[in-house]
């Protein structure tokens, strides 16, 4: 009830203030009814709203549904040519993933509306806003520069949220460490192709970089993890620290197979890949041991879309 009447009042506004919501803005993860008030009728002869998109992206309204006599919510009716009560929808905004999960977009996030995984919404970075948001040094250094800036790139994506064991599934943590290391390769894609620093003049201070990079964000994750836990065993007893579930050779695998994804896909990264990338994935061996390693990788780099945030010829 108190979801339906938030509902209803936001649709309402304040008309006072001409103040109302947008309904464009407006996202549902499921479908609901709720039904509408008139002070002037019997509220047991009043309709109820189902909240569901049908073809036209309108909502019917069934006016032959008794209601909830303790549902107290008010809304505009419009009739249309047919003689059917209707109200406009709020835009439903569920996203559904190669793997066929159900997912709900929120502040840059997006949550499994089934089992409560939480993944970051990498759709926000598609056009090319991964290009538009980079800072190219100039200053003679860039080889240090690019050193830094690669820690830039994970480090606001190492959020416990994201790879807490009581929260996530492994396969979800695996799928989270893996599509940041996607971006972080897309970003070092986009750095490389604007900055004077060039890979081929001094392959292992670049090999070195990235290796510095996913061991910085395995290690400031397991970090995050172990303060969140401690923080939380001061209001829930019993709370014990989370440990990040994928060990350091995995850690390794994964962001190295990640670069490998990206870098192979691309025409002008042929030899970065073939004398830098490839040799280095190569040399790990800590395959996570996981039934579906390969399917679960091939839906998280189809999730992610690669080649709506960077361009790949």
């Amino acid at each position: 009830d108190d979801i339906k009447k938030f509902v209803a009042q936001t649709r309402k506004g304040v008309p006072e203030l001409g103040m109302s919501i947008n309904t464009d803005k407006s996202t549902v993860s499921h479908s609901f009814a709720y039904a509408a008030q008139d002070p002037h009728a019997d509220r047991r002869e009043q309709p109820t709203f189902h909240y569901g998109q049908d073809a036209e992206g309108a909502i019917e309204i069934d006016t032959n549904t008794d209601i909830d006599t303790n549902t107290d919510v008010a809304v505009d009716m419009d009739m249309d040519d047919a003689g059917v009560n209707r109200i406009e929808s709020p835009r439903t905004s569920c996203i559904v993933s190669s793997s066929g999960a159900r997912l709900f977009p929120w502040c840059g996030l997006l949550f499994d509306i089934n089992t409560g995984d939480v993944m970051i919404d990498y759709s926000r970075f598609d056009n090319g806003r991964v290009e538009n948001s980079l800072t190219i040094d100039s200053d003679g250094h860039e080889g240090d520069q690019f050193f830094r800036r690669l820690r830039t790139f994970v480090r606001p994506r190492c959020t416990p949220i994201l790879y807490d064991p009581a929260i996530n599934r492994v396969d979800v943590v695996m799928t989270n460490f893996y599509q940041m290391m996607l971006y972080c390769a897309v970003k070092t894609v986009a750095h490389l192709r604007s900055s004077a620093y060039k890979v081929t003049h001094n392959p292992a201070h670049t090999t070195k970089a990235i290796g510095d990079t996913i061991l910085f964000a395995f290690r400031l994750i397991r970090s995050s993890l172990g303060m969140s836990a401690t923080k939380a065993s001061e209001n829930v007893a019993g709370r014990r620290p989370s440990d990040f579930p994928l060990n350091l050779a995995e850690s390794l695998w994964l962001s190295w197979k990640a670069f490998h994804d990206v870098f192979s896909r691309l025409s002008d990264q042929q030899e970065v890949h073939r004398v830098l990338i490839h040799p280095a994935l190569e040399r790990s061996h800590g395959m996570p041991k996981h039934q579906n390693t390969s399917i679960l990788l091939e839906h998280a780099f189809n999730d992610f879309d690669m080649s709506s945030k960077i361009r790949v010829d």
